[in-house]
């Protein structure tokens, strides 16, 4: 079911995570995420997934934001649909051109680029066992054993960053802080580091090191 954004950016709503959790944990093997659309910020989708599919549209210039830094980087599988358009077969040759220019190139372990015509019905077979064919080339190589612990550590990294941000601004009941700091940088008593650092040495002294 859609899920709105809340202004969340990313591409994704930030319930995201847990409702996969969820499907996860009820045994559902298949879960497909819907993003509002890739773009240079649109990326939280590489933090939630196994497998990216990244559909490209000839002539309403999806193939120039796929060409974007960092939209590349987050793709597993390229789809081209509405192959039936004159650009179709350009678009294709452009994105294997760029995944060939990739640092991480590897011949053995090619992104997969695939052309569909869903109105048409075609090439959407191929594409499916396609993408089961990739995805079990990546369980067997290690690289979704691989992927799924850095994705376990970057939630960790998110939770460690997120109750140490909570319990600091607790402790400096940070609205009112704020107010006496912004006076001693504006009056330049002090620098915004030395500042920040003086505090915290504080705050690390009166609760952790006790």
């Amino acid at each position: 079911r859609s899920m709105a954004s809340r202004g969340h950016l990313g591409g994704i709503a930030g319930a995201t995570a847990d409702a996969i959790k969820v499907l996860d944990a009820a045994g559902f093997d298949l879960i497909l995420i819907e993003t509002i659309g890739v773009g240079q910020t649109e990326i939280d989708i590489v933090g939630l997934s196994d497998l990216v599919l990244l559909v490209l549209v000839p002539g309403l210039g999806d193939e120039i934001q796929a060409l974007k830094a960092g939209v590349m980087e987050i793709g597993d599988v390229f789809i081209v649909n509405k192959s039936d358009k004159a650009d179709a077969d350009r678009v294709k040759a452009e994105v294997e051109y760029v995944l060939h220019l990739k640092d991480d190139y590897d011949p053995q372990n090619q992104n997969p680029v695939f052309m569909t015509s869903a109105l048409q019905n075609e090439g959407v077979e191929e594409m499916t066992a396609g993408v089961e064919e990739y995805f079990a080339k990546l369980s067997h190589n290690g690289k979704l054993e691989e992927k799924r612990k850095k994705r376990i550590a970057g939630e960790l990294r998110n939770i460690i960053h997120s109750k140490l941000r909570e319990r600091i601004y607790r402790y400096f009941d940070l609205d009112r802080a704020l107010m006496d700091w912004v006076e001693q940088i504006f009056r330049k008593q002090t620098t915004p580091y030395a500042l920040v650092n003086r505090e915290l040495e504080q705050f690390f002294r009166e609760t952790v090191l006790k």
